[in-house]
């Protein structure tokens, strides 16, 4: 590109990538290849660049033929006899394949992750139940002696009776 950052050339690959020909693509700005918003960051990362200072490592998505890209772009200054800058030369790597891997691996922890949170909880509520069947227990045993107690009045019998019913149907609920 030139300093304004208008295309003055492209390499074959590139071309290829674009769906272009040379006619269609040079004069345009780089920005015009990219998509709108990559484009505004990008305008705004080139202004903090200081000419004939090293330039970033950028990343973008290219508008291209078939679909977009993801491209990684390293570029240099081109420098004139008496060593301004007078244009920029950069050489464009698609990393869209490396980026859906990360996207993929990035879901997968995260899915990864949610697991092992439903494994904790699973074993944090298997240990309650434990807990609470333990205690269940004692309140089963006792209301059933209490039942077999002929000694008592009907209507605590009849209570011991209830709690211990509602005993079971708390355990089977713990058991579920």
């Amino acid at each position: 590109t030139n300093m304004d950052m208008h295309l003055t050339s492209l390499n074959k690959a590139t071309l290829s990538l674009l769906g272009k020909t040379n006619e269609e693509i040079i004069g345009k700005t780089i920005y015009d290849l990219m998509l709108p918003e990559d484009a505004k960051r990008i305008q705004f990362e080139e202004r903090l660049i200081i000419s004939g200072m090293p330039r970033p490592t950028m990343e973008f998505t290219l508008q291209c033929k078939d679909k977009n890209r993801h491209m990684e772009v390293v570029s240099r200054w081109i420098l004139s006899a008496n060593s301004k800058p007078i244009g920029v030369h950069g050489i464009g790597r698609d990393v869209q394949e490396r980026r859906e891997r990360e996207t993929a691996e990035q879901n997968f922890r995260d899915k990864l992750h949610e697991a092992e949170k439903l494994r904790v909880l699973g074993e944090m509520a298997a240990g309650v139940a434990h807990n609470f069947n333990n205690q269940l227990t004692s309140v089963l045993g006792y209301a059933e002696l209490m039942t077999l107690n002929n000694q008592l009045p009907e209507n605590v019998r009849n209570n011991a009776v209830k709690i211990f019913e509602s005993g079971k149907r708390c355990s089977d609920i713990v058991r579920r």
